[in-house]
């Protein structure tokens, strides 16, 4: 699930959560993810503890990103 979106580098760090056996979505998230701009690509995934890090990974990338002014907001 779409969570926060870099508008420098157009990263977005996404929430995996595991359906429960009624259908919808568990509120806790299993990992996170950051995804290239297109979601194709997993970039790099983290547990279920780490959101902070995921946060921090998903700046740290755009900061190293040339040319890059980093910016987040909520992903659609």
């Amino acid at each position: 699930m779409p969570w926060i979106a870099c508008t420098g580098c157009d990263q977005i760090l996404m929430r995996a959560h595991a359906q429960e056996p009624w259908g919808d979505l568990s509120y806790l998230a299993r990992h996170y993810v950051i995804v290239s701009s297109g979601r194709a690509t997993a970039l790099r995934v983290f547990p279920a503890d780490s959101a902070d890090g995921a946060l921090a990974a998903l700046l740290d990338d755009c900061r190293q990103s040339p040319s890059t002014t980093s910016s987040m907001k909520s992903a659609p």
